[in-house]
C-alpha cells in the first residue's frame, strides 16, 4: 500500500502526506485541507491501474493521455483544470466522474469506451467532445432534485454546457441530462439504445438532433428550446414525451436559424435553402404527432405552427426557382407550380399576420377592428353618410370641430385659478420625463421608422403593380372590343376599388412596425367604437339590411369596396372563431 501512494505521488509530484486510502469507497484519495495545486505535466498512462479520487485539486497543465485501459475508477470531486483535458481513445473500465468541477478549457473524450457508469454534477460551463464514444453504462449529466424546497443550480447537480458535442456516440443504457442548461448541443447520428431524459433542461443555443435514433422512451417533459432544434429525419421508435415543452422563438428567428444553417452547410457541401425548411418542418411535425397521438391538442398547435412558419420559408425559397423549357401539358403543368406555391405562401403569410395561425386570438380581433374602421374610412372617404342617409358625412364632420373643442378646454384651463410657476415647473418636469423615457427608446424608435419605411416601400411598389396590370388589361380590352371611355372608366375605376380594398387590408394586416401597429389598432378602435355606436348594421351591411332599412349604399363604387369588406370580414370571423376554439390541429 505504501508504495502504491509513493508511486502515485511520484507521477503526481506531489508530497505523498496528500495521500490516503479511503478504505469505504476503495479509491486513493488526493486532497488536503486547502487547495491542492498539481504544477506537474501529469503522464496518466502511468496511473490507470490505480482507483484515484481527486478532491480540491488544481491542475495547472494540461492532461493528455490516448489509447489506454484504465482498469480502475477515476473521479474528480472540487478539481479546476486550467488547460484543456484530453482523454481520446482509451477505454475505462470503471466509473468515470467529474463532481462541482470547473473547466477553464475543453475536456475531449473522443472515441473513448465506457463500460462503467459516467457523472457529472455540479459543472458549470462545460466544454466536451465525446465524438464517436460508446457508452455502455448509465450516463448521467446533472441530477433530478426531487426537493421542492431547493432551488434549481449547479452547485445541486445540475450542469451548464458551453458546448456539448456528442456526435455519433452510442448510448447503451439510460441517459440522463436532466434539470441543465445547454449554451450549444450537438447529438448527430447518436443512437439511444435505452431510455433517454433531458427533462427541464434549457437550450440557449442551438439543439442538433437530427438522424438520432431513440429505441425506447425519449423524454423532453418542460424542455425549453430558445431557439430552434433540429430534429430532422430522427426516429423515436419508442414512446416521445414533449408535453410542457417551450419554444420560445418567433418567425424571425425561425428564418435567421435557417439561413445559418444553410450558412454553415454550404461551406464544405451544397443544399438549397428550401431543404433546411424542410428539414426544420419534420422537426416540428415529429413533436407535433406526438403530442396528438397523447391527445394533447393545446400543445399541438404550437408545434403546428412553427411547421407552418418552415412551409412558408419553403414555398418562399420554391417560388424563386426558375421553370424549365415546357414542350408537352406535362411540362406546362410542371411551370405552373412556381405560381400555386406563390398563392400558397401568400396564404401562410396572411394566416400567419392575421392570426398566427390559428393561435393569437387578441391578434385576430385587432385585425377584425382594423378591417372595419378600414371600411369606416372608405365610406367617409366617399362623403357617404352611414349615419344618416339625409346629411353627407362632411356636414357631420363639420359638427365635430376638434379645433374649437381643444380652443375651449385651453380657455377653461387659463380661466382656472393655478398659479402660473406650479404650471411651468409641472411642464419642465414632463419635458425631462418625456426626454429619458425618449433618451432609453430612442433605438428601438429608430428601428421603427426604418421598418416603417421598408414596409411603406413596399406597399407603393405593391401598389403599382396591380394598377399597371389592371390598366393594361383594361386598354387590351377597349382595344379588342373598341370601347368608349365612358363605358371602360366606370367599370375600371369599380374593379380597381375592389382589388384596392383587399390590398389596403393586408398592408394593415401585414405591418412589421410594432409601435406604428399599436398606433393604428388604438385609432382604429376608436373609430370602431363611434361608428357601430351609431349605427351597429355597419359591421355587416349585407345582415344589418335585415335588421334596417336606412342603410343604404347606391354608388357602385361603394358597393364594390362592400363586397370585398363582406368577403374579407367572413374570413377573419371564421378565422376568430377557429382561433377561439383552438381547433387547427385535426378537423372535426
Amino acid at each position: 500500500m505504501g508504495q502504491r501512494i509513493e508511486d502515485i505521488a511520484k507521477v503526481l509530484g506531489i508530497n505523498k502526506g496528500c495521500i490516503n486510502y479511503d478504505e469505504k469507497e476503495q479509491v486513493y484519495l488526493i486532497s488536503t485541507l486547502q487547495e491542492l495545486e498539481i504544477k506537474k505535466e501529469v503522464d496518466f498512462s502511468q496511473l490507470r491501474n490505480f482507483p484515484l479520487k481527486f478532491t480540491k485539486c488544481h491542475f495547472s497543465q494540461d492532461l493528455l493521455v490516448n489509447e489506454q485501459e484504465f482498469k480502475e475508477k477515476l473521479i474528480f470531486e472540487n478539481v479546476v483544470f486550467s488547460k484543456s483535458i484530453n482523454f481520446s481513445r482509451n477505454t475505462f473500465y470503471r466509473e468515470v466522474g467529474f463532481f462541482g468541477c470547473e473547466f477553464k478549457n475543453k475536456l475531449y473524450l473522443t472515441q473513448c469506451v465506457f463500460h462503467d457508469n459516467v457523472m457529472a454534477f455540479g459543472v458549470n460551463l462545460l466544454s466536451i467532445d465525446c465524438r464517436d464514444s460508446i457508452f455502455r453504462n448509465e450516463v448521467c449529466f446533472g441530477r433530478e432534485i426531487n426537493d421542492p424546497n431547493l432551488e434549481k443550480g449547479f452547485h445541486f447537480g445540475s450542469c451548464s454546457f458551453k458546448d456539448g458535442n456528442f456526435l455519433n456516440c452510442q448510448f447503451h443504457d439510460n441517459v440522463y441530462f436532466k434539470n441543465n442548461e445547454f449554451h450549444g448541443a450537438a447529438f448527430q447520428n447518436a443512437r439511444f439504445y435505452s431510455n433517454a431524459y433531458f427533462n427541464n433542461s434549457t437550450f440557449k443555443d442551438s439543439a442538433d438532433f437530427h438522424e438520432c435514433e431513440f429505441e425506447k422512451t425519449a423524454c423532453f417533459y418542460g424542455v425549453k428550446f430558445d431557439k430552434a432544434p433540429n430534429f430532422s429525419q430522427a426516429q423515436f421508435k419508442g414512446s416521445l414525451n414533449v408535453v410542457n415543452t417551450n419554444l420560445d422563438f418567433d418567425f424571425e428567428s425561425l428564418k435567421e436559424k435557417i439561413k445559418q444553417e444553410h450558412i454553415e452547410y454550404n461551406k464544405h457541401d451544397k443544399k438549397p435553402l428550401d431543404n433546411f425548411a424542410n428539414d426544420f418542418r419534420d422537426s416540428f411535425r415529429i413533436f407535433k404527432n406526438a403530442l396528438i397521438k397523447d391527445n394533447n391538442l393545446l400543445d399541438a398547435s404550437e408545434f403546428h405552427r412553427f411547421e407552418l412558419y418552415c412551409k412558408e420559408i419553403e414555398l418562399r425559397e420554391s417560388v424563386r426557382k426558375r421553370g424549365t423549357k415546357a414542350h408537352d401539358n406535362e411540362g406546362i403543368r410542371k411551370n405552373m407550380k412556381p405560381f400555386k406555391e406563390f398563392i400558397d405562401f401568400l396564404l401562410l403569410r396572411f394566416y400567419r399576420n392575421l392570426c398566427d395561425h390559428h393561435t393569437d386570438f387578441l391578434r385576430c380581433f385587432n385585425n377584425l377592428v382594423l378591417l372595419v374602421a378600414l371600411y369606416v374610412g372608405c365610406l367617409l372617404l366617399r362623403s357617404f353618410n352611414f349615419l344618416e342617409n339625409k346629411a353627407p358625412s362632411s356636414d357631420i364632420l363639420q359638427k365635430i370641430d376638434f379645433v374649437d373643442i381643444f380652443a375651449k378646454f385651453i380657455l377653461e384651463c387659463v380661466a382656472m385659478n393655478v398659479k402660473i410657476v406650479i404650471l411651468l415647473l409641472l411642464v419642465l418636469y414632463l419635458i425631462v420625463s418625456v426626454w429619458k423615457i425618449f433618451k432609453d427608446i430612442l433605438p428601438w424608435i429608430l428601428t421603427s421608422i426604418k421598418a416603417l419605411l421598408k414596409n411603406v416601400g413596399y406597399f407603393i411598389l405593391m401598389l403599382i403593380v396591380p394598377l399597371v396590370v389592371i390598366i393594361m388589361f383594361y386598354v387590351l380590352v377597349a382595344t379588342l372590343f373598341k370601347l368608349t371611355p365612358s363605358i371602360l372608366l366606370p367599370s375600371f375605376l369599380n374593379i380597381t376599388g375592389f382589388f384596392l380594398f383587399f390590398f389596403m387590408y393586408f398592408s394593415l394586416v401585414f405591418l412589421d412596425s410594432a409601435i406604428v401597429r399599436c398606433l393604428i389598432v388604438i385609432i382604429a378602435y376608436m373609430t370602431v367604437s363611434i361608428a357601430i355606436g351609431y349605427k351597429i348594421a355597419i359591421l355587416n351591411p349585407l345582415i344589418g339590411k335585415l335588421f334596417t332599412d336606412t342603410l343604404e349604399i347606391t354608388d357602385p363604387f361603394l358597393n364594390f369596396i362592400t363586397l370585398a369588406y363582406i368577403i374579407s370580414m367572413f374570413l377573419v370571423l371564421f378565422s376568430l372563431q377557429k382561433t377561439a376554439r383552438k381547433n387547427s390541429i385535426v378537423p372535426n
